[in-house]
């Protein structure tokens, strides 16, 4: 892992895996807090590396000196849920040539502002005041000499893994990732900061369509919804069958209050993508802010048929308008009283 002052959650993080793993290598990019001394103390390897502004080259500084046949990738705010120790060596060795990709759940406080979320990925309130959401991503690897981080931020090992025909697969112990609780006065501070490594990243790599949606689902988070529809249009350009893509971009229209536009994108999108949950929830808020309850009844029923979390889905769509900062619109009761 990498870590920069991240003494309040790295002890509960380095317990999680002390179980599994056969050696830890921490990555400190310039703590002034007790972060080395607290890895150290697990009995892990710390390394000094200056902090560059990437997070790809501080994450391939493990890689470069791990010894084991396998890496498994946390960061300091992370804790792995519990994992029986034979059935992982068991998987490992059934699966020599693959990456594992788990889902994180990442916990935050409901009215603190984090990124912007699609439906689908809402996992419900899990204590009073408490929501998660849902991501995934490789975090388990086999060692490989030329197995390697890209990206400056929103680091991804998919060019490299794709390279060595390395294949994907789940893997079901979950991460749980509580840096929105610990971390809630930094919140802007870090979205600043991933701001302007999300720039330098467009700016290198101008075609890799998810560098664009990355930086404007930022963009839609601080409300500056001019820039954040044009990083989702280019992305598009890139990759017009982007459903994540299409998703926000109708959502920065519903922001701005443009429901007929937003409408005419989805309805265009829902031809790509007849079945998309996240799509017909947002078709259903737009519906109900242009007054046609019945229409929003039919499109988030469809929705919820298809949504992980049917009851999360639900109580977000009558609180908060898919987090959309809807202002509640007309007939909001009538459709409360039909679902």
């Amino acid at each position: 892992m990498i870590v920069r002052n991240g003494a309040v959650t790295l002890s509960d993080c380095l317990k999680s895996v002390t179980p599994v793993v056969d050696e830890m290598i921490v990555v400190d990019t310039g703590s002034t807090d007790d972060s080395p001394a607290i890895a150290r103390s697990f009995g892990a390897r710390v390394l000094s590396a200056r902090w560059e502004g990437d997070f790809a080259a501080a994450r391939n500084e493990y890689l470069k000196v791990a010894r084991c046949s396998w890496v498994l990738s946390l960061d300091s705010d992370e804790m792995l849920g519990t994992v029986d120790r034979h059935a992982l060596r068991e998987m490992l060795t059934a699966h020599p040539r693959s990456a594992f990709v788990f889902t994180i759940r990442n916990y935050f406080f409901m009215n603190d502002a984090v990124w912007p979320t699609a439906p689908s990925a809402f996992a419900g309130e899990v204590l009073p005041g408490v929501g998660c959401t849902t991501s995934r991503t490789v975090r388990l690897l086999p060692r490989r000499r030329r197995l390697r981080y890209c990206y400056p931020v929103h680091e991804s090992l998919i060019p490299a893994l794709r390279r060595l025909d390395i294949l994907l697969r789940p893997c079901a112990i979950p991460i749980h990732h509580m840096g929105y609780l610990y971390g809630r006065t930094e919140l802007g501070t870090k979205a600043q900061s991933y701001k302007e490594l999300g720039l330098k990243k467009v700016a290198q790599y101008p075609g890799y369509f998810l560098g664009h949606l990355e930086l404007g689902t930022i963009f839609l988070r601080d409300g500056e919804l001019d820039q954040a529809a044009k990083l989702f249009s280019q992305c598009l350009r890139l990759n017009p069958r982007c459903s994540k893509a299409l998703y926000f971009l109708a959502l920065t229209q519903f922001r701005r209050g443009r429901y007929a536009q937003s409408r005419h994108l989805l309805q265009r999108s829902l031809r790509i993508f007849p079945n998309h949950s996240d799509l017909l929830y947002l078709c259903s808020m737009v519906e109900l802010e242009l007054g046609n309850q019945t229409d929003a009844v039919l499109y988030l029923a469809r929705a919820l048929r298809r949504l992980p979390n049917q009851d999360a889905a639900r109580s977000a769509f009558l609180r908060s308008g898919a987090s959309s900062g809807s202002s509640g619109g007309p007939g909001r009761e009538n459709v409360q009283a039909a679902l």
